[in-house]
């Protein structure tokens, strides 16, 4: 069998047109790409300026954020479940990321926060072993 007879026995007509279709779709997807290369080379030229906008628009998300998450706290209640918890970890003296692991293991609110800002009251001080202690007298926060 020879000529259109063995092509079309054989499937030929639509092998053809599948390679035809594959081949157009190439070239059309091949200048689409040409068309646009302008664009995409003017981008990698202008690279550098990209990224500062790009880290500016970071910098503002993450200061706005920041911002949002502050929540007041009642610091006495605060300062009491932390003295609960220091007697949980074996009293006083007490390593200070022990104790904020032990008030993230319970749930307390932002732990890390809460002791930094009793830090700041002086309600915990070091004790000069790599510990800490509580402050005896009583603080107004």
């Amino acid at each position: 069998m020879y000529g259109l007879n063995a092509i079309s026995a054989y499937n030929g007509w639509a092998i053809s047109a599948l390679g035809i279709s594959i081949v157009f779709t190439g070239l059309i997807f091949l200048s689409c790409v040409v068309e646009q290369l302008h664009k995409i080379l003017k981008i990698w030229d202008d690279r550098k300026l990209y990224i500062q906008k790009l880290r500016g628009i970071k910098k503002t998300y993450v200061k706005e954020a920041v911002d949002e998450v502050e929540t007041p706290i009642d610091m006495e209640e605060a300062e009491r479940n932390a003295r609960l918890l220091t007697n949980v970890i074996g009293g006083e003296p007490f390593s200070l990321p022990k104790l904020i692991y032990i008030a993230k293991k319970r749930g307390l609110k932002s732990p890390y926060s809460t002791i930094d800002k009793l830090l700041k009251a002086k309600a915990i001080s070091a004790d000069g072993n790599g510990y800490f202690i509580w402050s005896k007298t009583k603080k107004s926060y």
